[in-house]
């Protein structure tokens, strides 16, 4: 009897602990990296769409990554997380940008470029394109990278006419009514030199 009693205290202390360990659902807890992935916004984000409280968390996460690429700390996850930022981190990527281009190490300035031609091909309204193409470079003077800061800016002028290209060949094959923009810019209308404008449904007169 004595045996069966211990047994049975020693099951529900192993019950308990692993009770502890698990969520309501049966399932552990998110990690801290499970965690910031959850938090992650699901879709991209144009400027503005962050608090200020974000946005300085993601200033932080880009100034450890670029102390760390110019060896002043060893915090080798700022890599990871730097990674791991998705295109609502674009206006921080690119006070990041702007700042690395000031300084005399250029790692930081061409991972921080890639890592912004890399979000491009995510982003889908004219209001984000704008936004990178007016403000990269904006208060970097005479700067060894200033090649670079021009080719970004030039490639969100491809991908601006890549996206007006792919709204009139939409329109062309009806997907979008009136051509309007699906991007979610009010009252934007995109139109080549010299387009007029046609009211839907009107018949061509023979």
């Amino acid at each position: 009897m004595y045996r069966w009693i211990m047994l049975a205290l020693v099951l529900g202390c192993f019950a308990s602990a692993a009770g502890a360990d698990e969520s309501p659902g049966g399932k552990a807890p998110p990690s801290s990296d499970s965690e910031s992935k959850s938090t992650k916004p699901a879709k991209p984000m144009g400027p503005g769409s962050l608090s200020e409280a974000e946005e300085e968390r993601l200033d932080r996460i880009i100034e450890r990554f670029i102390q760390y690429d110019i060896g002043r700390t060893s915090d080798h996850k700022s890599r990871s997380e730097l990674e791991a930022l998705g295109p609502e981190a674009i206006p921080a990527l690119i006070r990041g940008l702007n700042r690395a281009a000031t300084m005399s190490h250029s790692c930081p300035v061409s991972v921080l470029y890639k890592k912004l031609r890399s979000l491009l091909v995510e982003v889908e309204d004219e209001r984000t394109l704008r936004f990178i193409r007016d403000n990269v470079g904006a208060g970097v003077q005479r700067s060894p990278y200033n090649s670079l800061l021009r080719d970004l800016k030039l490639a969100t002028v491809i991908r601006s006419r890549n996206l007006e290209e792919a709204r009139r060949a939409a329109a062309l094959k009806g997907d979008i009514p009136g051509a309007a923009d699906p991007y979610g810019v009010p009252g934007l209308r995109l139109k080549s030199p010299g387009e007029q404008s046609t009211p839907p449904n009107e018949e061509k007169k023979p």
